[in-house]
């Protein structure tokens, strides 16, 4: 009993993050052709709590496209009972993500699709197939930015949001959790974003929730040039005053 405790430990501790970082590095090399960078990954046994620390993957201009400092997630042995994926936290700190507009007019997110491997033909999907089972206690990110480059233009244009923090509370495929969110972002510019959703708030309410402060500025990020409405899928969404 006490070698099997020892093994798994060990396991634990010093197998599985090992193992984590080379499916991610080999994963990707094999589905992409580039190198993703993977920092230090820590694993515990117990409490079933993964890290993973300065994660890159670059664009085929091998500048980093996605990236953050740190990756938590605290999984729950709950879902074994659930008979869903079931996880206490996912927090991501500092993520970054560079969108780029190419000279040719390209966007460099394109290269998030696996080149060539996708079917002629291919299978249309399953009407009747359910979402997968999953439970998210509390899912944050904070302190996130995205660059943005014009190089199409013919002066290179470039800007930033940030910081960018969002939260979601109880969310669930399955109908038992609040789904409840608010994600908060500000430009390099001073244009500010705010939007939020609780149990409370019905969806004839949504308006209410949006509050959307933007500044005369020129900026060519598809924002209004003074503060407004905002439309939406079901309409116009007012700031709040």
């Amino acid at each position: 009993m006490a070698g099997a405790f020892a093994l798994y430990t060990a396991a634990g501790f010093l197998l599985v993050p090992r193992l984590v970082q080379s499916q991610i590095r080999s994963n990707i090399a094999k589905t992409y052709h580039r190198v993703a960078q993977v920092g230090e990954v820590r694993f515990n046994p117990f409490t079933f709590v993964l890290e993973i620390d300065n994660f890159a993957l670059p664009d085929i201009d091998g500048r980093p496209m996605l990236q953050f400092v740190r990756l938590h997630i605290d999984f729950e042995l709950i879902s074994i009972l659930r008979r869903a994926l079931s996880y206490k936290s996912i927090a991501l700190e500092l993520p970054a993500a560079l969108v780029v507009v190419r000279p040719d007019g390209t966007l460099n997110l394109v290269d998030l699709a696996p080149p060539e491997q996708q079917p002629k033909t291919a299978k249309p999907p399953d009407e009747d197939q359910d979402l997968p089972r999953l439970f998210i206690e509390a899912f944050t990110v904070n302190n996130g930015r995205i660059d943005f480059e014009d190089q199409s233009r013919p002066s290179r244009f470039a800007t930033a949001l940030k910081p960018i923090t969002f939260a979601l509370r109880n969310f669930s495929t399955f109908g038992t959790g609040d789904n409840a969110y608010s994600l908060e972002a500000e430009s390099v510019l001073g244009e500010h974003l705010f939007l939020a959703r609780t149990p409370e708030c019905q969806t004839s309410e949504l308006e209410r929730r949006v509050r959307v402060y933007e500044y005369p500025c020129g900026n060519g990020l598809g924002l209004h040039s003074r503060r407004g409405c905002v439309r939406g899928p079901g309409g116009n969404l007012r700031p709040d005053r």
